[in-house]
Order: structure tokens, then C-alpha cells, then sequence
């Protein structure tokens, strides 16, 4: 076997334009982690947002990766553990969300399960639940 991991985006790599993995794909991505391969799914949306992905590939079961929030949090699917988080600090959060507001460029966070979406939803953006701005909360 040439690779020992392969390393997947979700949108146009992993799925076709309906967001779909396609039989033949799946089915090629089994047989890889049959032989022994790792696949590991990179993507910038959350963790809930990969796992049925995950869960397709059977990634618990062959011991492949999720790689959420580009790279920030890395989950071992078969054991659970985050082997990789590195957060922003939120000491810089008051000052990048006041830079953020003057741009009106658009700006997504987490806590937990709730996204936090500031300077309003795009097509990008979907608001699980309302909750506060991390501005409000430090207040």
C-alpha cells in the first residue's frame, strides 16, 4: 500500500454536489481501510457536523480521524479521544470581535453544540440555537 492515511475535505472531494458520498467512493474508501489504510476527514465545519460522515466510513471501526474546525480539534474515531485542541485564546476574543464588527466580515465560534454567528447568516452560516454574543456574556 503507496499511502497510510489519506486525508479528506467534505465538499467536493468526499461528496458529490448534493453533498452525498457516492457508492462507488464509499465503497473504495472500505476496501481501502480493509487493507489497512486511515482515513481522516478534514473539514472546517464542527464535529457534529463530520460525524455521519464518520459514521458512513466506519471510521470507529478501521481507526480513522475527524478533523474539525480546520484542524483545531482531532478526534480518534475508534477511541473517542481528542488527541489534538488548540484554541484561541479568550483573552483576544473582545478585540478581534470589535475589529470583526467594523468589517462586517462574517465570523462563526462554538460553545459545545451552539454556533455563534456574528455580523448576521450567510449561506455558509446556520444557527443552530440563539445565544449571546461572547461580548454579552463577559458583560
Amino acid at each position: 500500500m503507496k499511502y497510510k492515511i489519506m486525508v479528506l475535505d467534505i465538499d467536493g472531494t468526499l461528496t458529490n454536489s448534493e453533498k452525498k458520498i457516492t457508492p462507488k467512493t464509499h465503497d473504495a474508501l472500505i476496501d481501502y481501510q480493509e487493507r489497512g489504510g486511515k482515513i481522516a476527514i478534514a473539514s472546517g465545519r464542527p464535529t457534529k457536523g463530520i460525524l455521519p460522515y464518520a459514521e458512513k466510513l466506519d471510521l470507529k471501526k478501521y481507526g480513522g480521524f475527524i478533523m474539525a474546525f480546520n484542524g483545531g480539534k482531532i478526534i480518534n474515531c475508534q477511541s473517542g479521544e481528542t488527541v489534538f485542541s488548540a484554541n484561541l485564546p479568550l483573552k483576544f476574543l473582545p478585540e478581534i470581535c470589535d475589529e470583526v464588527y467594523k468589517t462586517n466580515i462574517g465570523i462563526n465560534t462554538y460553545e459545545g453544540d451552539c454556533l455563534i454567528a456574528g455580523n448576521g447568516v450567510n449561506e455558509y452560516t446556520c444557527l443552530l440555537y440563539t445565544s449571546p454574543s461572547p461580548r454579552d456574556r463577559q458583560k
